[in-house]
């Protein structure tokens, strides 16, 4: 091989060199792009995840966000990249915009929902279950009422719940929901209650506090049997 052959097979060596150099130094800045792009997409599809089970479960959602401005600008970016890649920078930019504001919009959707469904969260007046409690009956629905409305939230937000796990919290709210309409304040008359609380202690109750009222109620709930009367001396 003579000395200009050997010359001529280096410089091409250069040559292939400086353009796989190029060549990497400009598919980096597609590698930035795309890991931009993809942190964006993971965010939008991880609100939209947690869309869908909302929607499963009846709750009433905010208008989401409007995306035309962001398929226009994805076109623009797609004609970019096949007319000359390494100058579609602008129509990057632009487009990442558009979906981050997408994004960032959704998430405002998501979050608002769920600090309502949390305000919303059942929770019965503990006032009117201890009332209800010192009824034997319904001792053990008031307990389940409170294990359920203790492990609801387990103490975590709403805000921090995959989308499995705020499917399991609304079945469990709908369940507990169900539970504490099984008591119903209009249910239990004052009268009621107060026999019950007098009833229970160490020496019973008067007879005038089996009111007709309280007669009626415990007869609807075949309970009048379980009164007994005793004669004091």
């Amino acid at each position: 091989m003579t000395l200009t052959e050997q010359c001529q097979g280096t410089k091409a060596l250069i040559e292939k060199r400086n353009a796989g150099q190029k060549a990497h130094a400009n598919s980096e800045v597609f590698r930035q792009r795309a890991t931009d792009l993809q942190g964006i997409r993971v965010g939008i599809a991880a609100n939209l995840a947690l869309v869908e089970v909302l929607k499963q479960h009846g709750t009433k959602l905010n208008k989401l966000p409007p995306v035309a401005a962001a398929k226009s600008a994805k076109e623009a970016y797609a004609t970019a990249l096949t007319a000359d890649p390494l100058a579609s920078s602008k129509e990057h930019a632009q487009f990442k915009r558009s979906i981050q504001k997408v994004s960032n919009d959704v998430a405002v959707v998501v979050r608002e929902v769920l600090s309502s469904v949390e305000r919303e969260l059942p929770s019965s007046d503990e006032t009117f279950l201890k009332q209800v409690e010192v009824l034997p009956q319904y001792k053990a629905t008031v307990d389940e009422i409170r294990r359920r409305r203790q492990e609801l939230l387990g103490g975590r937000s709403i805000h921090d719940r995959s989308p499995t796990e705020l499917d399991a919290l609304l079945s469990k709210r709908e369940q507990l929901r169900e539970l504490a309409n099984s008591l119903l304040p209009e249910e239990f008359p004052q009268s009621v209650l107060d026999f019950y609380k007098v009833a229970r202690r160490k020496d019973g109750a008067a007879l005038d506090a089996l009111t007709p009222e309280v007669r009626d109620w415990l007869a609807k709930r075949k309970l009048l049997q379980n009164v007994r009367l005793f004669m004091k001396d």
